[in-house]
């Protein structure tokens, strides 16, 4: 195992969406980790983050800034979920260094262009509506929801395997529920390929624009 760079080192070069989902994935289980072991993040600054290359392709994080809880456990434990995903999003976007909490609240919609589709829910709720959820949980719940379609599948077409229980009573679970709905009620519009990439780029170039704007007039 050998370091390989921080975050933000990290970031400066081409990553696919799934790697992107894999590190902030492994990201958000360390940070779970650091939690149960009554600790929190201090520091989510990229350069205090690094990123170790393992045998298997998987990154090993650290986080440098680590500090007992003081107390406020929970208002803590929100606060690093919520900065994380801000995190994210704004290394998604490529906005992260002019990016505020503010802006990103009250202009997501200009953001989701950049997400995962599949992920977009989670950062709408997290980031909008205080909906505090482990990313790593969400991403858990939505792959046990997939195995359990598959299975339901399976055993319609005359299958052998055992159903797994699917369960929506925690918040990662009706967070990815939610997302389900929600895809099944919206019609999805055909893009032409040449239409999506100058979308991006449009956003891309309005976003840092807009939100100088937005600081000029706050």
């Amino acid at each position: 195992m050998r370091e390989v760079q921080n975050l933000k080192e990290w970031s400066n070069h081409y990553h696919s969406q799934e790697e992107y989902q894999k590190t902030f994935y492994i990201m958000d289980k360390t940070m779970k980790n650091i939690h149960e072991n009554n600790y929190y993040v201090a520091n989510f600054n990229p350069e205090k983050i690094n990123l170790y290359e393992a045998e298997n392709d998987i990154p090993i994080v650290e986080y440098k800034s680590l500090v007992p809880f003081d107390g406020q456990k929970e208002q803590e434990i929100d606060q690093n979920i919520y900065n994380l995903a801000f995190l994210e999003v704004g290394i998604y976007s490529d906005t992260l260094p002019y990016l505020t909490p503010e802006f990103l609240k009250t202009e997501f919609a200009q953001f989701k262009i950049f997400l995962p589709s599949e992920d977009t829910l989670y950062y709408q709720k997290v980031l909008t509506q205080k909906s505090y959820t482990y990313y790593s949980d969400f991403k858990d719940t939505q792959n046990k929801i997939q195995i359990d379609k598959l299975d339901k599948s399976l055993q319609e077409e005359g299958g052998r395997g055992k159903g797994i229980q699917k369960s929506k009573s925690t918040a990662a679970g009706r967070a990815f529920a939610e997302r389900e709905e929600e895809s099944k009620n919206n019609t999805a519009a055909f893009v032409t390929q040449f239409l999506l990439s100058f979308s991006i780029i449009a956003v891309s170039l309005l976003i840092p624009l807009i939100a100088w704007i937005y600081a000029l007039t706050s």
